[in-house]
Order: structure tokens, then sequence, then C-alpha cells
């Protein structure tokens, strides 16, 4: 069962939409945008659509240090070749810290995106900051992340398990922002979900491992981890993070868009 996935892509689609819409940039014809964290494109999509719609000319770049989402990212642009025709993409296969430390931060664009990505920012004040600069005036930086929920328990008692984590919960990046950029302009939009995760529990599954990856920073992490960590991991998310209707596993989470302009 889907449970409140159709739910929340209809969320992801019609918040998109809302929030390109109020855009108001120099050039009504061209844009830059950059991706963080794309993975194969399941967020990026909605946003595309509505960047299609407004704009003849948009320049996508994708930041992602997996491979394997990315050929389904590409996959996905391939399928919309028609209605996309008019977006230029560029592919960076390395995770956003070494995008920026490679010089990254000379690049300009008009619209930043980091969709469940900002949790993984080496030093989240600099980021923030770097990623902000980089922006025009009216420009915007969108960040999603979840703010309670059964991925925010994973990760805050992380230090149980025996794979290493990097990661700054949701609550702390929100207060980060709040903080350190106390005289921009901020919107957040908050949505609730339920997701269906009983496909991580199948090590033949290709979405549930994903997850798995995404949840652990590791690409492949039930084949490059011995078989001991990774079953621990399972084990204390299974029965720590999620719950059982059925025979469906389930977690809930709550996640929000917390939407910066630039003044």
């Amino acid at each position: 069962m889907n449970y409140g996935m159709k739910g929340r892509e209809l969320r992801y689609k019609e918040d998109a939409k809302k929030t390109i819409d109020k855009l108001q940039l120099a050039s009504y014809n061209e844009i830059y945008i950059l991706s963080i964290g794309a993975s194969n494109g399941d967020a990026d999509q909605h946003f595309i659509n509505a960047l299609v719609d407004k704009y003849t000319a948009i320049h996508y770049t994708v930041v992602e240090p997996a491979t394997g989402p990315l050929d389904d990212f590409k996959r996905l642009i391939e399928s919309n070749q028609e209605r996309w025709s008019g977006v230029k993409f560029s592919f960076h296969v390395q995770g956003i810290n070494e995008y920026l430390e490679g010089g990254g931060t000379s690049d300009k664009y008009d619209v930043i995106l980091a969709c469940h990505s900002a949790y993984h920012f080496h030093d989240v004040v600099n980021t923030l900051c770097c990623l902000y600069d980089m922006l025009p005036q009216n420009g915007m930086l969108f960040i999603r992340i979840e703010t309670d929920g059964g991925l925010e328990v994973y990760f805050e008692h992380s230090e149980q398990l025996d794979i290493p984590l990097y990661f700054i919960p949701g609550k702390e990046i929100k207060r980060l922002i709040q903080l350190h950029m106390p005289a921009t302009k901020i919107d957040v939009i908050t949505g609730a979900t339920t997701v269906n995760v009983t496909r991580c529990f199948d090590k033949d599954s290709i979405y549930g491992n994903n997850i798995l990856d995404f949840m652990n920073q590791i690409v492949d992490v039930r084949h490059s981890r011995p078989p001991d960590e990774v079953e621990k991991c399972l084990k204390f998310f299974r029965e720590q993070c999620c719950y059982e209707k059925g025979d469906d596993v389930l977690f809930d989470y709550i996640d929000e868009d917390i939407i910066i302009w630039k003044k």
C-alpha cells in the first residue's frame, strides 16, 4: 500500500508550483537552478514542471554523489524529453561539500534546492551562508527537511549503531537558519506523511536499498559494510523508528519546506 505517498507527491507538486510562481527575478526568460542531493529526481520533477511553465531557458545543475540514483534521474529526463526540451542539465557526481570546496562558490544561481540533503552539510552555517551568497536579489534557497518522525529518531540515536553517521537534525538546521539569517524573508510549509518502508527489509529491493543508502550515507550499504552492522541498523530502524500495520512496516514523519528569499 502507498499510504500517504500519493498525498505527499500531490503536496510536493502543488508546493513546487506555488513556490516557483512567487519568483520575481530580473529575467523572465532564463533561469539558473542548483539542485543539491537530487537523488533520482523524484522531488526535482515537480520544480522542473513548474519552471518550464514559466521560463523558456532553464539551466539545471545537479550535485549528487551517488551514480545509481543519478542514472534514474537521467532516465526520468529521457521520459520527459518533449516537455523538458527547454532545460539544459549538467551533473556533478559529488557531494555539496566537495562541490563548494572545489570552487562552486563562484557559481551563481537564481534558485537553489536542497531537498532532504542539508542534514549532511559539514558546516551548516557556513554552507547556508555560501549558498545564500550565490543567489541574486529575489533569488530563493529552498530547504526541505524532516523535523520530526522515524528518520529523525534513527539519526538522533545513530551512536548506538556501528555505522558512523554525520547528521544534523532538521530541528537544528531550522534553528540555525532562524539564528543566523534573521534579516531574511522566510516562508515555512509543513506537511505530515506516512511512508511504507517494508521493502527496506528485502535485500533484493532496489527501492528499499536506496532508502537504506540514504539513511546511512553509504552507497550500496548492504554490500559495503559487514552483514552484522547492517542487520543491527535494520533491527534498530524497525523496532525503534517504525510500526507495523498488517504486513507493512511504516514510519511517520513531518517535513518542512523552509524557503529563504534573498533581499
